[in-house]
This record gives structure tokens, sequence and C-alpha cells, in this order.
């Protein structure tokens, strides 16, 4: 029985956006490029950024090396193995989101934080529901 598939196959044409994360660095600015896919297969599909695509058209050696390799099945963005990887999103907005989610969640966490670090020990205890006798 064969696997069903995971994601929609991406296609010659389509527009996607693509976020380089840094391993190694606190990545507090997000950024994303906007992506064309300009060949694909069964396993692979290439994307190219847009201020690239003209300047290269008729070099199919050089838009391949510029081009990120996208896996069909798993949506995983091949990475350059020197610390950075990357995200891949189908809109734009999908990223504004998840941007906006991480704003809320640095913002309540730090709420907690504060929260908590004023309470007494009886206070955090009490709160957490555990035993103050261990």
């Amino acid at each position: 029985m064969a696997k069903a598939k995971k994601y929609q196959s991406l296609e010659v044409g389509q527009r996607v956006w693509i976020e380089p994360v840094e391993m190694f660095l606190r990545q507090d600015k997000r950024s994303i490029a906007e992506h064309e896919i300009i060949e694909v297969n069964k396993a692979s599909a290439y994307a190219m950024r847009l201020d690239l695509i003209e300047e290269y058209k008729d070099n199919l050696l050089e838009k391949r090396f510029l081009a990120e390799r996208i896996n069909q099945r798993t949506r995983e963005v091949k990475s350059n193995g020197w610390g950075t990887h990357y995200r891949l999103w189908l809109t734009k907005e999908a990223f504004e989101a998840s941007v906006q989610r991480q704003k809320d969640l640095k913002i309540a966490r730090k709420k907690a934080h504060e929260l908590v670090s004023k309470m007494s020990l009886e206070q955090l205890q009490e709160f957490i529901g555990g035993d103050s006798n261990g």
C-alpha cells in the first residue's frame, strides 16, 4: 500500500518564501526572501530568489547552483552546512503569524516571570499546587 502524500507537490512558477535560521546566533529579527520555483521533479523542487531569476535566466548551471533545493516530501530546504538552515513558508501571512506568535510568547513569559518573582515561597507553592513539606 502506497503512503499518502503529506504535502501537495510544489509547482514551477509557484511563489514561496524562505527564512534563514541561524544556529549559533540569537535571532531576534526574522526575515524572509521571496522565491519562485524554477524546476521540479518527484523528489525535489528548486527555488530561486526573485531578484536573481532575471539575472541568471539563460544560465541553467548558475541557476541550479544558486537555487535552494526543497525536498518535495518533507518540505525541508537543504542547508549549506555552515550553521544556517532554512524554513519554507508557502505564504507571507503564515510567516508573519509565526513572528507575531513568537512576540506574544515572549511577552507572556516576561509577565509570568514578573508575577512569579514577586511571590513568596508559600504563595508560589500554593500557586503550583505543591506541598510545602516536599
